[in-house]
């Protein structure tokens, strides 16, 4: 939590917004414990995204953003993020977007209404994300998933 806070203290300091803010502050909500840190963390990485950055952090940022979600227990934003991950490219296909959007997508189902089938897909995802090595990427959540 230190080192990710003294990252974006750097980040201010060599006005690097736009080249890595985002991913930054989505890190920095995801490690937060404090709700009022998390949720400004998030504005603020949503607000650097609006206002246009390099594309890397689009990806990070959103992943980062549902993960953070799901793990407080919050489905709607979590969808909202795992859509606009979607639709940074909606016309082309990535395995690690539908792989990180579908896996946030599948714990949100679930955790409304948790089913046997639910359970079987999102053990599914946890298996697939360690086969391509994306086990890292939301790591909160593969550590909820790996006693399904």
């Amino acid at each position: 939590r230190q080192l990710i806070h003294e990252a974006w203290v750097m980040v201010e300091r060599h006005k690097l917004q736009r080249f890595i803010g985002p991913w930054v502050l989505g890190t920095l909500a995801w490690l937060s414990e404090d709700s009022a840190t998390c949720r400004q963390a998030l504005e603020r990485g949503q607000a650097l995204l609006d206002e246009g950055c390099v594309r890397h952090n689009d990806y990070r940022f959103h992943v980062s953003a549902a993960e953070t979600w799901l793990l407080r227990g919050e489905v709607a934003p979590a969808l909202r993020h795992a859509q606009a991950l979607r639709d940074i490219h909606p016309d082309e296909t990535c395995a690690w977007v539908e792989h990180h959007a579908g896996l946030a997508e599948d714990c949100a189902s679930w955790m409304s209404a948790p089913d046997a089938d639910g359970r079987a897909r999102l053990a599914e995802h946890r298996r697939q994300g360690e086969r391509f090595g994306f086990a890292m990427t939301m790591p909160g959540l593969h550590r909820r998933l790996q006693n399904l």
